[in-house]
């Protein structure tokens, strides 16, 4: 006689559907690493932690409207700037000269990072441009300097040129 345990297990296996994946549906997802001061502006759709030392501006457009953004553990609530405008809302922090950590996360959302000295770790599908001096690693790749207006993506598929 099956005991609990199995008959829970067996209806845990029955009830899971299996569907196979298409393949339009993976998406490419990629991992930047970036140190030194400047800005740091990513348009898209990621999930951020970093560490700034202030004075420090972070700057967030939530185009999507799913973004947040946390400020040493805070929510920064948004703020809107553009009357009329249904879905952009902005959360804008100034820091003094401290260090705080911050989290961000959303989709097709911009997010502006201004300080003397950070260290930002992003994860997902954007762009990314760097101005300032320090480095940065795109996945396991070799690290790179900083390249004044120079724009680096992150987990988007290279266009294929026709020709």
């Amino acid at each position: 006689m099956p005991t609990l345990v199995h008959v829970l297990i067996a209806g845990a296996v029955l009830a899971v559907p299996t569907v196979q994946p298409a393949v339009a549906a993976i998406v490419p997802q990629g991992i930047l690493g970036a140190s030194g001061s400047g800005v740091f502006v990513l348009d898209g759709d990621a999930a951020v932690l970093g560490v700034v030392r202030g004075p420090a501006v972070i700057l967030l457009q939530d185009r999507a409207g799913d973004a947040s953004l946390r400020v040493a553990g805070r929510v920064v609530r948004p703020t809107r700037t553009r009357a009329g405008s249904p879905f952009v809302t902005v959360r804008r922090i100034k820091l003094g000269s401290v260090r705080r950590r911050f989290l961000v996360s959303g989709s097709n959302m911009r997010l502006r990072v201004e300080s003397a000295d950070m260290t930002v770790n992003a994860s997902g599908r954007f762009r990314v441009r760097l101005t300032g001096q320090g480095s940065y690693t795109v996945d396991d790749g070799s690290p790179q300097a900083w390249v004044a207006g120079a724009v680096v993506k992150v987990g988007l598929a290279k266009k294929r040129r026709r020709g």
